[in-house]
């Protein structure tokens, strides 16, 4: 965990037995939920930060295929992405099903917690993330280079109907801000600021240094956090553009893992606490 004033600061919170490949924060709650690697497929743990001395919890128990991506919400909701492996398939409880799953909080305490299918899909969805009020998911669907494939770009998905916006048909990373009105993605070359709707009106920010994945917004809504290609993570000002690298110590880093610890807001530049992973601080 590090300050963004001073990355200097960075301390280690957790260690896991095995690769950790992506996780999320709960915001202003205590869990960090985890995506970790075995030898073949990963699973989804879930580590209590007010209980540092116990191990994270396996909660999908290779039940789902290899998990790709994650998010959690302020009330403790898990959703993630699966991707069914052939060689695991008469064994799992889910083998027929890929898509966006939901892991309810009032599951995690489970010995088994159970996973709904929320939105189905036949492509596994490449990025997601609940929105601040745990109504809407945004996730994108990536396409495969050399190929033009169906139903590719960014998506919010309605909780309350079941419903699915496009709002873009090319895109990764979607984040909400801080307060839910907008709504952002990035290009290879430039962010995109617009609503969470279907047509809304679009503000493009270009980018110097090229935008590599874990799109994030900081708490006081002006700036948005991102991976480069080759320069580590940057934060870019919304409104003029201007970029500045914040990690000094992850040079010739491609992209890496960023999440916020809490959600205050703050009046100039942003003062939270960021969670990265080790093994990266280490390179």
């Amino acid at each position: 965990m590090a300050d963004v004033r001073d990355t200097r600061n960075a301390q280690l919170i957790y260690t896991h037995p095995v690769n950790i490949w992506d996780f999320a924060v709960q915001p202003d709650g205590p869990y960090i939920a985890i995506i970790a690697k075995h030898i073949i497929d990963a699973d989804v743990f879930l580590y209590d930060r007010t209980r540092p001395n116990e191990p994270a919890r396996n909660l999908t128990q290779q039940q789902y295929g290899d998990v790709k991506k994650l998010d959690i919400s302020k009330n403790g909701d898990i959703i993630f992405t699966n991707l069914v492996s052939n060689h695991a398939e008469k064994d799992l409880r889910n083998a027929q099903e890929t898509g966006i799953f939901l892991i309810p909080h009032h599951e995690l305490n489970k010995e088994k917690p159970s996973a709904k299918l929320l939105v189905p899909q036949k492509r596994t969805p490449s990025d997601l993330t609940w929105s601040p009020a745990a109504d809407q998911i945004a996730y994108a669907v990536w396409p495969m280079e050399g190929f033009r494939i169906p139903g590719v770009g960014v998506y919010i998905f309605d909780i309350k109907t079941s419903r699915i916006t496009q709002i873009s048909r090319t895109g990764y990373d979607p984040a909400f801000s801080p307060d839910g009105k907008k709504f952002a993605f990035h290009t290879r070359d430039e962010i995109v600021i617009t609503e969470p709707r279907a047509r809304a009106p679009q503000h493009i920010v270009p980018l110097d240094m090229r935008a590599a994945g874990y799109l994030s917004w900081t708490p006081d809504g002006k700036h948005i956090v991102h991976g480069t290609f080759g320069l580590g993570p940057a934060i870019t000002n919304i409104q003029d553009g201007s970029q500045r690298i914040i990690f000094d110590q992850f040079d010739r880093i491609v992209w890496i893992w960023l999440d916020w610890v809490h959600t205050e807001a703050y009046p100039v530049e942003p003062a939270g606490r960021m969670v990265i992973p080790w093994g990266s601080l280490k390179k």
